[in-house]
């Protein structure tokens, strides 16, 4: 291997403490049992009932320790379960909105629901606009348009990570992966 392969390795991961200590198979299983851990970790709810809130980054990171920790999803002797809610405004205090959140509950509880039973994002918008227009005017709606409008465009700028938070654990996981497909994490 090249010296500025390996120097180019050491500025993107300069602490990684695991570099060459584990084979190929063992890096990629630990790499798919961390995938695993950071799905059953997301909006995960706490004995009262809260919703922990774990950043994203933070998320990958304990999942990460977890997965080379020897950590693993065992759905056998899972408890709970979870499904994703499609965007909506929640019943809360704050007049927050989660994107695509998790749902836990207890196994079972969701009863067999299929794909087919839940309105996608787009059906539910198609049958909200048909009654938009069907309950007002133009002119309402072209102004709720714009207020939909501006929304959005807030939203996104808040859920926007910043560079640093794109950059710098994603960009480590991906490191590793590829060191890991060339046979050297």
């Amino acid at each position: 291997m090249s010296s500025k392969k390996n120097r180019d390795k050491a500025l993107v991961l300069p602490n990684y403490p695991y570099l060459n200590k584990f084979s190929h198979e063992q890096t990629a299983a630990a790499l798919d049992r961390k995938d695993r851990l950071v799905e059953a970790m997301t909006d995960a709810v706490g004995p009262d009932g809260t919703m922990i809130a774990i950043p994203t980054d933070m998320l990958h990171i304990l999942a990460f320790h977890m997965a080379f920790a020897g950590c693993d999803v065992i759905n056998e002797l899972a408890l709970i379960e979870s499904r994703v809610v499609p965007n909506q405004a929640n019943d809360n205090d704050y007049g927050l909105q989660w994107s695509d959140w998790r749902e836990w509950r207890a196994k079972g509880e969701f009863g067999e629901t299929t794909d087919d039973d839940t309105p996608t994002a787009a059906e539910e918008a198609k049958q909200i606009a048909a009654q938009l227009r069907s309950e007002f005017s133009p002119d309402v709606r072209a102004a709720l348009a714009e207020i939909m409008t501006e929304d959005a465009a807030d939203q996104a700028e808040k859920s926007r990570p910043t560079s640093r938070e794109r950059a710098e654990n994603v960009l480590r996981e991906q490191e590793i992966r590829k060191l890991n497909r060339e046979g050297g994490a």
